[in-house]
């Protein structure tokens, strides 16, 4: 009877591995196909549509010539602090056979792997976004890729609509560093010749009374709001707000943690 029992589960196994590994086969074979358009029709597209373009379900890229001269406008805005999000595009009802969230992500990642030797990756973050499906979108390349540079460091971390300053500890005063003066200066530039406003919200860790961190938090708010003013934004469209130490986006429980959460969120709306 054991005997038997060991046989049974031992072809069970048997077909398990060979199912698995059949279907496992054909996800891999679609997944080919899904990149197998004919390479002059890629090229042709990819040069009627700029220097790079993803088709329906693919997540290799097409790519021309210009690629070269392309990337070499991102090569120069490599500095210090700063980190190239690649934002690429996809639709919620294209097949995803990577094991990617969606995607997007996986073109991004895509795009990162052929850039890397140019840009490293440890530079670069990637994520996906989707789009609105149209009657066209199955046979018209994706070109809506998004390559920008963003600040990442201790004192600022800039966001898709605007950006993290961080503050010292117990302290509404802070030195503009030169990070922070440069994204303000694109914040100045992104308010021409429109009636956007700037929302500055202050916030503190939880050291301290409710009372003190709220009025830290609201001055944080309006040192922000000063240099703007300074770089010439008109002050009625700046509109200010303290939180004191509600709405944490890290742990109090660790320095790094507080430091992370003594800041000025800046949004652009």
């Amino acid at each position: 009877m054991r005997a038997l029992i060991a046989i049974l589960l031992l072809i069970g196994f048997g077909l398990l591995v060979h199912y698995g590994w059949k279907n496992n086969q054909h996800q891999a074979e679609r997944y080919y196909e899904l990149g197998a358009i004919h390479e002059a029709q890629r090229k042709q597209a990819s040069e009627d549509h700029g220097p790079m373009a993803f088709y329906w379900e693919e997540v290799i890229p097409s790519t021309n010539d210009s690629l070269k001269i392309w990337l070499e406008t991102y090569t120069s805005g490599m500095q210090a602090g700063r980190r190239l999000v690649i934002a690429a595009p996809y639709f919620r009802n294209e097949r995803n056979l990577t094991d990617f969230e969606n995607l997007g992500m996986a073109r991004a990642y895509a795009i990162q792997q052929l850039i890397k030797e140019d840009i490293p990756e440890e530079l670069t973050e990637i994520k996906g976004y989707p789009l609105d499906f149209y009657a066209e979108a199955k046979q018209e390349p994706l070109t809506q890729i998004r390559l920008d540079w963003r600040i990442r460091n201790e004192n600022i971390v800039e966001l898709e609509e605007g950006a993290l300053i961080y503050f010292p500890k117990n302290s509404y005063d802070r030195e503009m560093t030169q990070n922070i003066k440069d994204y303000l200066q694109r914040v100045v530039k992104a308010l021409e010749n429109n009636q956007k406003k700037v929302i500055l919200t202050g916030y503190t860790d939880n050291v301290g009374s409710a009372q003190s961190n709220q009025n830290i938090s609201r001055l944080r708010a309006e040192r922000i709001k000063q240099e703007l003013v300074s770089l010439g934004v008109d002050a009625d469209r700046i509109f200010t707000q303290g939180a004191g130490m509600e709405n944490p986006i890290a742990s109090n429980t660790t320095e790094a943690g507080r430091h992370e959460n003594r800041r000025v969120e800046l949004k652009i709306q």
